[in-house]
């Protein structure tokens, strides 16, 4: 691959001189077909010829291509270039693609988290240990167990977890 790109920038420098591109842009742009108007212009717009067969002879005239092999030769490279263009654009593309991978692809960063309830905030959100609710696991299944009991109030839940979690940790503490 390195071997192609270096014959690439060797064949662009050489060859494809300033000069030589601005001529080729030049010829290119030229139209290689036959138009069909009449060299002195009649201003009507049409062939300025009343002879049908000489009308007829102009219209499959216009369709035939000229004879320029130099004309055909810059349309070429032209066309050449731009697809070459077109490669290497498609190559940055995928090159991006290749060294800068999507996030999704190399996993979720673990954080932690915090309860909206308990406060506990070492929530790791792997398997069970996640946020359920703005709740770490225990303190959503009390309020799922407290929603079946009837309460509806979130703050009223929250307010009663905080002091039987305050109250539990406070007789652990006096049992040691």
């Amino acid at each position: 691959m390195a071997v192609q790109l270096e014959a690439m920038a060797r064949i662009s420098e050489t060859t494809l001189s300033p000069e030589a591109l601005s001529e080729l842009d030049r010829v290119a742009r030229i139209p290689s077909e036959v138009d069909g108007w009449p060299t002195g212009g009649s201003g009507s717009g049409g062939t300025g010829e009343s002879n049908p067969t000489l009308v007829a002879v102009i219209q499959k005239m216009s369709y035939l291509h000229m004879n320029d092999p130099r004309q055909k030769s810059a349309e070429t490279v032209a066309a050449s270039i731009d697809e070459a263009f077109q490669a290497i654009r498609r190559a940055q593309r995928s090159m991006w693609v290749f060294t800068n991978p999507a996030e999704e692809r190399r996993g979720r960063e673990s954080s932690l988290a915090q309860c909206g309830c308990c406060q506990r905030d070492d929530i790791t959100g792997i398997g069970n240990d996640r946020i359920r609710s703005n709740y770490c696991q225990s303190c959503y299944a009390a309020w799922q167990r407290a929603k079946k009991d009837g309460v509806v109030d979130r703050a009223r839940f929250e307010f009663d977890r905080k002091a039987k979690i305050a109250k539990d940790s406070e007789t652990s503490d006096d049992d040691q």
